[in-house]
């Protein structure tokens, strides 16, 4: 099964209220440990269709390796933590698995498992196997999945996933996962947050321009892809100042640095509310209450996240971007940067993020500029381009390289006008 099936699957399982975190190809580690001090767990190249290039590998060994076990039998085991889940949770995790024989064709004693526990304050990692499942694998990639609802996690425990193996018969051989996917069932937290993008906000109204709405541009589907969205055509029915202007993605991240992001899609009002997909409500984010950092991305504008932790629970907490006093993280040297460019009185997102880079560049390798004349004009720069892409920065409907209203324009105006060759970097950190 393709990954992108898996995922479909699995929101289709829980439509209502989830959360998702994605680990889909191991290619840095991303986040999980192991529990061999003799190095048991490793990478490996064998990775299932949509894999990326590194999957999971487990050695499954008879002999005994007494640092390997937690329960009798169990081998090597690679495990994360989940920020942010608590007793009443259930988790759901599903991923590819495969073995690798020490001979060829001998596949009938490795088993897969996925396992869910805790970690607790003294670093003593418990499970409870009653809520996991273990699959007899093959040479071929299959796709297995859990599910288990935690009950009696200590309050200063937390939460984990176990990915591992079982040797039965003194089979040898190597166990690989890819393509982890875990759904969080939550308690529906909720989150008002607020915010400006530059290429389409008027300081002098207050409001931002809804173009791509009024022009009929803003698609029902959400265009961040993961997790998938939709939305009633009736909610761009709206007009006056809750307006959808566009999309944006809220994510929030339990560790500043880290990777395991919740990812909400959302809907940005005139106003600069962020809503729910039905265009009115709060957005309510499938998580657990806890602190977290709140981390705002628009298609191409420079992202953002706030400096500090910030209490999401089910009393809608407010995160105003367009305010000075909410605080906004800024990376140490040399990547210091403004976080938001100031408006007048307000604050607001950068406007000219083109390349998926985290950056506005206006010359030189990879610039921004250069992917607006290609999206619209070639070698006719007076040419113009009608639609919904994110070369265009202004949000009008119209990509221009030229003339009034143009989109290379903002881009020169961020990265400070005067000196074409300054690079504006966003304040986000990349895991």
């Amino acid at each position: 099964m393709q990954r992108n099936q898996l995922l479909l699957i699995l929101w289709v399982l829980v439509p209502a209220a989830q959360a998702q975190l994605l680990d889909p190809g191991f290619e840095s580690g991303m986040g999980w440990n192991f529990s061999c001090t003799n190095g048991g767990g490793g990478f490996s190249t064998d990775v299932p269709t949509y894999g990326g290039s590194t999957s999971l590998s487990l050695p499954m060994l008879s002999s005994t390796q007494p640092d390997c076990y937690f329960v009798d039998g169990i081998m090597p085991t690679a495990y994360q933590v989940l920020t942010g889940v608590q007793n009443g949770n259930t988790i759901q995790v599903a991923c590819m698995v495969k073995c690798v024989p020490d001979i060829p064709g001998n596949v009938n004693f490795l088993n897969a498992n996925i396992g869910f526990g805790w970690l607790t304050s003294g670093g003593v990692a418990l499970q409870d196997f009653g809520g996991g499942a273990g699959l007899n694998v093959t040479d071929t990639w299959t796709s297995m999945g859990a599910s288990y609802t935690l009950s009696a996690m200590p309050v200063d425990a937390l939460p984990l996933i176990f990915l591992h193996g079982y040797a039965f018969a003194n089979a040898n051989g190597t166990v690989l996962f890819d393509n982890v996917s875990v759904q969080v069932l939550g308690t529906g937290a909720l989150l008002s947050a607020k915010v400006w993008l530059d290429g389409c906000y008027v300081d002098s109204q207050g409001l931002m321009r809804d173009d791509l709405r009024v022009a009929g541009l803003v698609p029902l589907n959400t265009p961040y892809g993961s997790p998938a969205a939709t939305i009633a055509p009736a909610v761009l029915a709206v007009s006056g100042p809750n307006a959808i202007v566009d999309w944006v993605q809220v994510e929030l991240r339990a560790i500043v640095t880290g990777i395991s992001t919740l990812r909400a899609p959302a809907l940005l009002q005139r106003d600069g509310d962020i809503v729910a997909l039905d265009g009115v409500s709060p957005l309510s984010i499938p998580v657990a209450s806890g602190l977290y950092y709140v981390h705002l991305r628009h298609r191409n504008h420079l992202g953002l996240i706030t400096a500090n932790l910030v209490s999401v629970n089910a009393s809608n907490t407010v995160v105003d971007f367009r305010s000075p006093a909410t605080a906004c993280l800024v990376r140490p040297a040399p990547n210091t940067d403004l976080p938001r460019k100031t408006v007048g009185a307000t604050r607001a997102l950068w406007a000219g993020e083109l390349t998926n880079d985290y950056k506005i560049k206006y010359t030189g390798a990879g610039n921004d500029r250069d992917n607006i004349l290609a999206s619209c004009c070639g070698p006719v720069p007076t040419l113009t381009l009608n639609g919904y892409y994110s070369t265009d920065v202004n949000l009008d409907g119209v990509v221009k390289y030229v003339g009034a209203n143009n989109d290379r324009d903002p881009i020169l105006v961020n990265i400070g006008g005067t000196t074409p060759t300054a690079v504006r970097i966003e304040q986000v950190p990349q895991p």
